[in-house]
């Protein structure tokens, strides 16, 4: 069997794709005052890296970008090692440290 014929057995199944927005910290009173509606500013303005994890893995790197009402991601890499940007170092540096 080929190397393509033994991807495409794999074409209909779905993972998670994570693209890591940012993470941030609050104080748990702000936390408990959260209510519908509430918004929550991120580190990240339109234009920004954002990295993209499928699977739990790294897969690449996007901009992030603005698609009418909602937002989107523009892919720009695709990386089949563990060489994304610093939001994935960090994360992988974590999993490894085992948290």
């Amino acid at each position: 069997m080929s190397l393509t014929e033994q991807i495409a057995r794999y074409e209909r199944m779905t993972l998670p794709v994570d693209p890591q927005l940012g993470q941030l910290m609050m104080p748990m009173g702000q936390i408990l005052a959260l209510t519908p509606g509430s918004v929550i500013k991120l580190p990240r303005p339109l234009g920004s890296k954002i990295d993209v994890f499928v699977g739990g893995a790294p897969f690449g790197s996007g901009q992030l970008v603005s698609a009418g009402d909602h937002l989107g991601l523009r892919f720009s890499n695709f990386s089949r090692d563990e060489s994304v940007g610093d939001t994935g170092k960090k994360v992988l540096e974590e999993r490894h440290d085992g948290a």
